[in-house]
């Protein structure tokens, strides 16, 4: 069996070919690379490998920009640290993930998955990968519409803290503290045109930017209290104790 390592931590990808090697010492190594510009080049190339370990976050970005890139039709098993990737699309489209640090158990299952994969399954893995890095694609949305009485106008959204419903209307807070009506109705919806590594959606009520975070702290019942800020204007929220960790995993991510 030959595989290669995608990875730019060089103690992460010693650690997970040492570990490859004791379990499958008739496997082979046939390329080690660590950015989107290695990978591209790697895959161009039409090599011969059988599987692939892939880190998503590499020295020059994202993992799934390979797969806008390129078609790659060798099966993927994705390593990663933040969790809240692997909740997204994996399980539909790609053979497994490896959350950091990698234990033999679960390198032993994903293996395993792979090697049980039916052909015809393989043989759809580069349209599999293609879609999962289309579902993964950030947003491109750099403006949001604002209206005052029979007048619109455009905000841009890097200067925006946060959005408020109320009423059923959704309100934009500027950085600079005022306050505009967007032609908005459902935060739901607005959040879909919303990057999800720069917006988070606080409450029912509440769309904050990572920017507008001034003050996070613990709260009774497993909750967060988070303020808000935006020049002389502030918010204290309340996060809920089911939305913590996916809170949390979005801030140091």
């Amino acid at each position: 069996m030959k595989y290669a390592i995608i990875e730019d931590e060089l103690l992460a990808r010693e650690r997970l070919e040492m570990m490859i090697s004791r379990m499958f010492p008739h496997w082979q190594n046939v390329y080690s690379g660590e950015s989107i510009v290695d990978a591209v080049e790697f895959f161009s190339s039409k090599p011969e490998v059988d599987i692939v370990f892939m880190d998503i976050e590499l020295t020059d970005g994202n993992c799934f920009e390979i797969f806008r890139r390129i078609t790659v039709d060798t099966p993927v098993i994705f390593t990663t640290a933040y969790d809240e990737y692997a909740m997204q699309a994996f399980k539909v489209v790609c053979v497994d993930y490896l959350l950091k640090p990698v234990n033999q158990e679960e390198l032993a299952a994903a293996v395993e998955k792979f090697e049980k994969m039916p052909q015809p399954q393989k043989e759809q893995i580069g349209d599999q990968l293609a879609r999962l890095a289309q579902m993964l694609q950030p947003k491109g949305n750099k403006r949001i519409l604002i209206t005052s009485g029979d007048n619109f106008a455009y905000a841009e959204l890097d200067s925006i803290a946060w959005f408020e419903l109320e009423d059923d209307y959704v309100f934009a807070i500027l950085r600079d503290g005022s306050r505009k009506m967007t032609t908005h109705r459902s935060l739901t919806r607005l959040m879909e045109e919303l990057s999800e590594n720069e917006y988070f959606q606080l409450s029912r009520n509440i769309i904050a930017s990572i920017g507008s975070i001034d003050k996070v702290s613990k709260y009774f019942r497993g909750r967060l209290s988070v303020h808000l800020k935006a020049n002389t204007r502030e918010l204290k929220c309340l996060v809920s104790g089911t939305r913590r960790d996916s809170f949390l995993a979005w801030m140091g991510s």
